[in-house]
């Protein structure tokens, strides 16, 4: 009798041991598909060669030695037109992270971009303002920025955001175009 019950027990203790086996097999599957579903449930999109053209007032006499507001205003994304194309819509916005930007001449020809090595690229108004690139590199006369900071979506108000570009002064005026590439992440539900 005592064999019976010390059998009984046994296959009690192994039973116990399955079910937390298939349990935790369980528990780790549905953790899988849960962030599959994640993935599956939002969408990365580029949008790529944001431009904003804009003069720099030079000093006329020397090269600025000192980091000046450079550009102060409003980026248009344009993040909505380029979601309707792809039958989604912006209220679904996740997140928006610049992915590169760079800053390249119009005019004067032959002018030497190497004076804006260092200028910065905020976004934000006054009280709210993050640096979010420095452009720490000219190559082929075309400054280009380092990405410094994520998590923008903050700054986004009706497809734009405030922008305040800083930096030595050149001695000439100049024409230049910020040229900036984003992706932004949408939930597809």
């Amino acid at each position: 009798m005592l064999k019976y019950t010390e059998l009984i027990y046994k296959m009690f203790a192994m039973k116990k041991f399955i079910n937390i086996i298939t349990m935790a097999i369980a528990l780790v599957a549905i953790l899988q598909v849960t962030g599959s579903c994640s993935k599956v449930l939002s969408k990365d999109i580029a949008i790529n060669n944001v431009k904003l053209q804009f003069d720099i007032e030079g000093t006329k006499t020397k090269a600025g030695e000192t980091e000046d507001v450079l550009y102060e205003g409003d980026l248009d994304i344009n993040i909505t037109a380029e979601l309707e194309k792809q039958g989604l819509s912006a209220k679904n916005l996740k997140s928006l992270n610049l992915k590169n930007g760079r800053l390249e001449l119009v005019s004067p020809a032959g002018f030497d971009m190497n004076v804006f090595k260092g200028m910065k690229l905020y976004f934000g108004d006054n009280d709210n303002k993050v640096i979010v690139a420095k452009a720490n590199e000219v190559k082929n006369n075309v400054a280009y920025f380092t990405i410094n900071a994520s998590g923008l979506k903050k700054f986004l108000n009706n497809d734009k955001i405030h922008i305040t570009i800083t930096g030595p002064r050149p001695i000439d005026n100049v024409r230049v175009t910020l040229i900036t590439d984003y992706v932004v992440n949408i939930g597809l539900l």
